[in-house]
């Protein structure tokens, strides 16, 4: 409705939380909220083979329609596209709007254009919180290589003790290193011109018993093995 410029047709006091603004706690319509967000920004980045690499579904799609298969596959990456693109104007005309508010830090730290921003963080500070967490699961990693277990039996660090170790208080702020972390490790493998990992290709994880790196997938080695010979 923003992007049409309908939002007349669609009045704020209609909704319990305002859109941008509105308190949002911890839950699955925050997740939601924010996944959205970051769907559509990597969405307008992305290539036309990143994108039906990484929603391989939509090609399940064009069988359906009497066109040529990339005539079809065009419009369909086309539509998303343009979605992303509309959503993305639409937050950042709100930043905009908002900018004051940042400033006199009279937004809810809890807010979606709060969550949204601060998420992002700094390259450097992905990095350091990226490399922090896969150090405090190299060492249970190590010791289970030493005693040459079968991988399944490599153990899982529990959430609460990774959380001290990293002196993080929040649940949710820890998932987003966790989340931000296996992004990277997407982004590094794109960039060596590696096919896309799944998503526990490094980290493990199990609701019951926490984190781990994949003992079927990493393999620690000396610095001094991975050096190209001068």
């Amino acid at each position: 409705m923003l992007a049409a410029g309908q939002e007349q047709e669609d009045p704020e006091e209609a909704y319990k939380v305002d859109l941008f603004s509105g308190d949002r706690q911890p839950g699955p319509d925050r997740e939601m909220a924010l996944a959205f967000v970051r769907s559509v920004t990597k969405i307008r980045e992305m290539g036309d083979v990143a994108f039906f690499a990484h929603y391989g579904e939509t090609s399940r799609i064009v069988e359906f329609f009497p066109e040529r298969t990339d005539t079809v596959a065009g419009r369909i990456l086309d539509l998303h596209r343009r979605h992303a693109s509309a959503v993305c104007r639409v937050f950042d005309e709100a930043i905009s709007a908002h900018a004051a508010d940042f400033r006199q830090g009279k937004l809810p730290a809890t807010c979606l254009l709060s969550l949204v921003v601060s998420q992002q963080g700094s390259e450097s500070e992905v990095l350091g919180n990226s490399a922090a967490l896969i150090i405090c699961l190299a060492e249970p990693f190590r010791q289970a290589t030493r005693k040459e277990r079968a991988p399944e039996r490599y153990p899982f660090t529990q959430t609460s003790n990774l959380m001290s170790q990293l002196r993080c208080n929040d649940d949710e702020a820890f998932r987003r290193r966790v989340l931000r972390c296996r992004n990277k490790l997407t982004q590094l493998a794109a960039q060596a011109g590696d096919p896309r990992p799944s998503i526990e290709a490094v980290i493990e994880s199990s609701q019951w018993h926490g984190y781990r790196l994949n003992p079927s997938r990493v393999r620690i080695v000396a610095l001094s093995d991975i050096r190209m010979p001068s």
